[in-house]
């Protein structure tokens, strides 16, 4: 049940999705970002957490995050429409 239940085979950033559809012979038309109804509390709660938390930015650095996108964190999924190219 959710984001790690069988059914979620693979997972991607936008990046990687983007990069895979090209590499498979498809040409991204439209994307639609679906977030969250109000996701400034969200937002918040991220911006609490990894500024007050050196734990949390040690992490992100052991990851190799350097920038953290926070809309990105508060989106639930992208929709994307394709095209062959």
């Amino acid at each position: 049940m959710g984001l790690l239940d069988v059914t979620h085979i693979r997972f991607f950033t936008p990046g990687s999705f983007e990069d895979a559809c090209q590499q498979a012979g498809y040409k991204i038309m439209r994307k639609v970002q679906i977030m969250e109804e109000n996701p400034q509390p969200v937002l918040s709660a991220f911006s609490t957490l990894i500024a007050g938390s050196e734990d949390v930015k040690n992490f992100l650095r052991i990851l190799g995050v350097t920038q953290i996108n926070l809309p990105l964190l508060a989106m639930w999924q992208i929709c994307y429409v394709c095209e062959p190219l």
